[in-house]
């Protein structure tokens, strides 16, 4: 799907509505089907969850770390002082 990218007119081209965007105007004159193109799309929305699911477990486990050891430094020290 990527031999589509290239020439686009704008390099952050969505690939939507832009103008001069090639991957449109492959869809438009039949070079690129639009089954393949949905399930591109399909398949680069799967990808985004599961790499934000993904960052989010990695994110949640370094914080309950951080906690884990404020919590423990912070006994260590006698706890909190008024």
């Amino acid at each position: 799907m990527e031999e589509w990218f290239p020439p686009c007119r704008f390099t952050d081209c969505r690939h939507q509505a832009e103008p001069g965007c090639a991957v449109l105007a492959a869809l438009a004159d039949g070079s690129l089907s639009r089954e393949r193109w949905e399930h591109y799309v399909a398949q680069q929305l799967e990808n985004k969850y599961v790499q934000d699911k993904t960052s989010y477990f990695i994110d949640k486990r370094a914080r309950n770390k951080t906690t884990a050891m404020w919590s423990k430094q912070t006994k260590k020290n006698g706890g909190w002082k008024n």
